[in-house]
């Protein structure tokens, strides 16, 4: 039997998924600025958290200390970056000579928020696909009626679809 589609409801794939023939990469499409966003986050935090060079305190120095050329402050940054940066040295004691005052600041990779960012795009993402949170175990002090309606609304919205076009 043959169906005739009016030519505008059909929507081209210049990708073709090697997954799913018919509907090609147009999710991924859709949401790929979501997906770059997520994982330039994900770089950035695991950058900030490997390379550590965070000005997490201030040292100030007692006028019985020269003011410090450049020679000098790459030899303190030298000797400071070998000592304190990396996971390794996370943690480790400063100690600090005569007329020296170390001030804490108040950033820290906490202060940029990357857990809520990180649960922001994960929900965006998951929404795109139609995969319910509970899907995947992520549910949040639901009942098991809850849960079970969230898997049967995902295979009835999303699996079924998908393997009733796979099958023809």
């Amino acid at each position: 039997m043959l169906q005739l589609i009016p030519y505008d409801d059909v929507l081209s794939f210049y990708d073709l998924s090697p997954l799913n023939r018919y509907e090609g990469w147009s999710v991924g499409q859709m949401i790929a600025e979501w997906i770059d966003a997520y994982e330039t986050m994900l770089r950035s935090r695991l950058a900030q958290n490997i390379n550590g060079g965070i000005p997490a305190f201030h040292v100030s120095l007692s006028d019985e200390y020269v003011d410090p050329d450049e020679a000098m402050l790459n030899r303190y940054y030298a000797k400071w970056f070998a000592r304190f940066q990396g996971p390794d040295n996370a943690g480790k004691p400063l100690i600090t000579g005569p007329g020296v005052e170390v001030k804490a600041l108040s950033i820290s990779p906490v202060d940029m928020d990357y857990v809520n960012t990180e649960n922001q795009f994960r929900d965006m993402i998951l929404a795109a696909y139609g995969v319910p949170k509970t899907v995947i175990g992520m549910s949040e002090s639901m009942t098991y009626g809850s849960v079970l309606a969230s898997q049967q609304q995902f295979c009835r919205f999303s699996v079924n679809p998908f393997l009733g076009m796979f099958g023809q």
